[in-house]
């Protein structure tokens, strides 16, 4: 890569896992998951969290620093797009993986510590939510340059059905736990087609058995249909009868 990040955006399909990808520092990846209340992006000192339609599998994100913030903000063939506040304390932000190895991408706050600005620009999650996407689906920009301060989300569009679906599905999730919201008359309800909260952060032992998991499936022999088919009946066969 000859160019910097600074020149023009960098490119690499990225690995979603559980509907996100990471913009973090190094020791965050399996720390506390922050919800994204815009429906995009969530954060904690250290590490954000961007949400992806797809369940599992590769994203195309390209990245962009800059010294100042752009003149103008571009919407055009995007989805959603929006500026969101992270802090890195040890100016170490990449864009990271949960359960994958990060992709050769610029660091994020080539400036050094400090309060970052990082628009994010995402289409495509609608394609097929909750799905794994063998090739890349979804479009992610994001830039990213120094502030003095942290600012509110400003939200420039915002546009798809997944995005929607978590923003109420947060605003659900605070709600139920918020004092005022523990009686179960009180409880909110939530909408089918929102997406689920998980209700705690991974711990990095139920990382490493996933990834456990993952390595296991991928090793074990094909099974054919008519195999399937033949251990279902030799189940059926050899179960007891009921004492009904």
């Amino acid at each position: 890569m000859s160019r910097s990040a600074a020149d023009v955006p960098m490119t690499a399909a990225v690995q979603a896992d559980h509907h996100f990808y990471l913009l973090a520092e190094p020791d965050t990846v399996a720390a506390e998951l922050p919800l994204p209340d815009n429906g995009l992006i969530g954060s904690l000192p250290g590490k954000a969290a961007i949400y992806t339609g797809a369940g599992s599998g590769r994203v195309t994100v390209s990245v962009r620093t800059l010294r100042t913030p752009p003149a103008a903000v571009e919407t055009g063939g995007w989805d959603e797009v929006l500026d969101h506040s992270l802090h890195a304390p040890a100016g170490a932000l990449r864009v990271r993986c949960l359960m994958a190895d990060p992709p050769d991408l610029p660091s994020l706050s080539p400036y050094g510590p400090g309060i970052y600005r990082v628009r994010v620009h995402a289409r495509g999650r609608d394609t097929a939510p909750d799905g794994v996407a063998v090739e890349p689906m979804e479009d992610y920009l994001i830039l990213t340059w120094p502030e003095d301060r942290a600012r509110p989300d400003e939200l420039h569009r915002q546009t798809d059905r997944y995005g929607a679906g978590w923003r109420a599905s947060t605003a659900a999730y605070r709600a139920q736990h918020h004092p005022a919201f523990r009686e179960p008359d009180q409880q909110p309800r939530r909408d089918p087609g929102q997406p689920l909260l998980p209700p705690r952060p991974l711990t990095p032992e139920e990382i490493e058995n996933i990834r456990r998991h993952r390595e296991g499936e991928r090793d074990r022999p094909a099974v054919s249909e008519r195999e399937k088919l033949r251990r279902v009946r030799d189940r059926r066969r050899d179960r007891p009868l009921s004492a009904d």
